[in-house]
């Protein structure tokens, strides 16, 4: 299984998911995993501070495209219309309240397994 955070330092989960710098991805295994890429966050230049958030002229496709090979993208919060794009491009969303990287994967381990 192979899921994406949203991190801008490779430690830290981005809270504003598709704004993040890039995207750490790894693979799970039983109850371990392993880095695989950081994928660059070419989308996230589009985004500005004080941009209307109730106009959506565009979508994510750059990302989902990117991550298209991903199963899940680990996340504290995800805008409606990332989400809307993510599940439409058959990637699930997993939330997590953990603030590094490796606290958010330990967490998605453990609740895939239940």
């Amino acid at each position: 299984m192979r899921i994406a955070i949203p991190t801008n330092d490779k430690e830290t989960l981005f809270k504003r998911s598709g704004q993040a710098k890039g995207f750490l991805v790894a693979d799970i295994s039983g109850n371990g995993f392993s880095v695989v890429d950081y994928r660059k966050n070419s989308h996230s230049h589009h985004h500005h501070h004080g941009e209307d958030e109730g106009h959506h002229g565009h979508s994510h496709k750059e990302i989902t495209d990117a991550l298209g090979d991903c199963d899940f993208l680990v996340v504290n919060m995800i805008g409606k219309h990332f989400g809307g794009d993510l599940k439409e491009a058959g990637i699930k969303i997993f939330k997590t309240d953990k603030v590094t990287v490796n606290e958010a994967i330990d967490h998605f381990i453990e609740n895939e397994q239940k």
